[in-house]
């Protein structure tokens, strides 16, 4: 009975770790890409990120951290006034 379970469950389990792979993708790449990005722009006068607001994918690591990390303390400050 548990081969059959576990060969029904794998699937279910690749297929689930597939749409989070999804989900934390649109999130890190886009989302908090398209908030931190201007912020960053207005901070720097224009100087950094390099990259071009539609091109978040070229960017380097830590430009990515950067702006990303920027994006999600944005998001959570936010959250954060919101329900507080």
């Amino acid at each position: 009975m548990n081969d059959a379970i576990d060969f029904l469950a794998r699937p279910l389990l690749a297929a689930a770790r597939g749409v989070m792979w999804v989900i934390s993708e649109f999130f890190f790449h886009i989302v908090l890409w398209c908030i931190g990005w201007p912020l960053w722009r207005l901070l720097s006068l224009g100087r950094y990120p390099e990259t071009g607001f539609a091109d978040g994918e070229e960017a380097g690591t830590i430009e990515t951290i950067l702006v990303s990390g920027l994006g999600l303390a944005v998001l959570a400050g936010l959250g954060w006034l919101l329900l507080g």
